[in-house]
């Protein structure tokens, strides 16, 4: 989790925030929501959106607060979906673990089963997007587009597999060079 910045950028974060939200969306893309017990992904991918869907939350407040002082009805948007957005920013809101037994009371399978925070994530996106019609003076399109041909120059990704691995590391550099730039 990165500390929460004493005076931050909102462009920077709410740049940060989506760059998250993009790797909270591969990791909802990437599979089934059950896993049998020799299955390990699921318990990756759960551990995983724990991890980065509070982050999401966190860059985006981090954005609010520093763009208190405009003017409210720009930030009214953003401040309805808050509001909705459950204060522990679950990834992931359920888990079951079932396990099927045999005649004689053995464990003979066990299947997991995940809900991941879907409406949450759509929540974040129109925040974000909020948060960006709030700053109409940044060229969002722009730095989006710069984000990306940055990415493109380190290298040609292809393949699902790939593709997941390109939206990671395209969280981790943009994360990067924002933190570097300070």
């Amino acid at each position: 989790m990165i500390a929460a910045d004493p005076n931050p950028n909102p462009t920077r974060s709410i740049r940060i925030a989506a760059a998250i939200a993009e790797r909270y969306e591969a990791i909802l893309r990437s599979g089934g929501h059950t896993a049998g017990s020799n299955d390990s992904e699921l318990a990756l991918r759960i551990g995983e959106a724990q991890q980065v869907y509070p982050e999401i939350w966190t860059h985006l407040d981090e954005a609010r607060r520093a763009l208190a002082d405009r003017d409210p009805a720009a930030l009214a948007d953003f401040d309805r979906l808050r509001a909705v957005e459950h204060p522990a920013k679950l990834g992931v809101t359920d888990v079951e673990i079932v396990q099927h037994v045999d005649y004689r009371g053995r464990v003979v399978a066990e299947t997991k089963t995940a809900a991941f925070n879907i409406q949450g994530f759509h929540r974040a996106v129109a925040a974000v997007r909020a948060l960006e019609r709030a700053m109409p003076e940044v060229d969002w399109v722009g730095l989006a587009r710069a984000e990306h041909q940055e990415l493109a120059a380190a290298g040609s990704l292809t393949g699902k597999r790939n593709r997941n691995l390109a939206i990671g590391a395209a969280a981790v550099v943009i994360l990067l060079l924002l933190l570097r730039a300070l």
